[in-house]
């Protein structure tokens, strides 16, 4: 029954969301999405740290990022990131060995192009399977924790992606943005194992002078097995953000809370903390 509801929760979304794109003519698409982009070199710090109710993790059991963002001289954007997990479980078996452990995920190279007077920029890239020790809980948490960056601390699995993000204006200074794409996952050497996502996304965004303010939906769902019921398939958070844009840095806020099933079962929510420094604007 609740699956039920939740396909007619997304049709419903969809149809809105449609509705919105038709109902706003061409000369009102906004760029402030694609200008947070392109302002200049940009190294970021994230860190996300779920609640969960299952497992037995505690304290600071967490998904960070180090970021960077160098915009080309023409319309390319260079993205990379390098993700760390780390964990501490209060069970018994994890105790022996003090509880806690830290490793390095895999690292993601992309690129995102896009056109000054266009609403649409084209992200593609890889996540390159480097990580190759995994006892269970890396994987459980960082794919817990963020679903745009699926995969980003699976044992030997990596994964090519796209995505197309679209940019619209509501009305200065609120706008929105959507994003759909495909990801490809897939087993570092193994045969035959490969499976196919769809990640998927639906933004507002305010940004005044200084203050940034967000909210929006941030999904993926397993299309390899259509035989799974959809609620299985998919993994769903709605996120609220907010930051500060000052001269030399941004810095932010993110809590995010779980709407599939699936998730609602060991996730009670997420924090998170974000700080991007504007690499061109030191010393000036």
């Amino acid at each position: 029954m609740r699956d039920n509801y939740r396909r007619i929760l997304h049709l419903i979304v969809g149809i809105v969301v449609i509705a919105t794109i038709i109902s706003i003519p061409l000369r009102s698409f906004a760029q402030s999405f694609l200008q947070s982009w392109s302002e200049g070199p940009q190294f970021s710090v994230e860190f996300y740290n779920p609640e969960f109710s299952a497992y037995n993790y505690k304290g600071l059991t967490s998904l960070s990022f180090f970021s960077l963002r160098y915009p080309t001289r023409g319309n390319l954007i260079l993205d990379a990131d390098l993700p760390f997990v780390y964990y501490k479980n209060s069970s018994y078996y994890y105790s022996r060995y003090g509880g806690g452990r830290l490793a390095p995920g895999n690292p993601y190279l992309g690129m995102t192009v896009f056109y000054p007077n266009s609403p649409i920029a084209v992200n593609v890239g890889v996540r390159i399977p480097l990580m190759s020790y995994d006892d269970g809980n890396f994987a459980r948490v960082a794919n817990s924790v963020d679903f745009y960056r699926y995969s980003s601390a699976s044992q030997r699995v990596g994964s090519f992606s796209f995505k197309i993000h679209y940019f619209g204006k509501i009305r200065s200074p609120l706008s929105y943005q959507i994003y759909v794409g495909g990801m490809a996952s897939f087993l570092f050497a193994g045969v035959g194992d490969v499976q196919f996502w769809l990640p998927y996304g639906f933004a507002w965004r305010y940004k005044g002078n200084e203050a940034i303010l967000g909210a929006g939906i941030s999904g993926i769902l397993n299309v390899s097995d259509l035989n799974i019921s959809h609620g299985k398939r998919s993994l769903d958070h709605f996120y609220l953000n907010s930051g500060l844009n000052l001269k030399t840095w941004i810095p932010g806020i993110y809590i995010a809370f779980p709407i599939d099933k699936e998730t609602r079962h060991t996730i009670n929510l997420v924090y998170g903390l974000r700080v991007t420094l504007k690499l061109d604007r030191f010393g000036k």
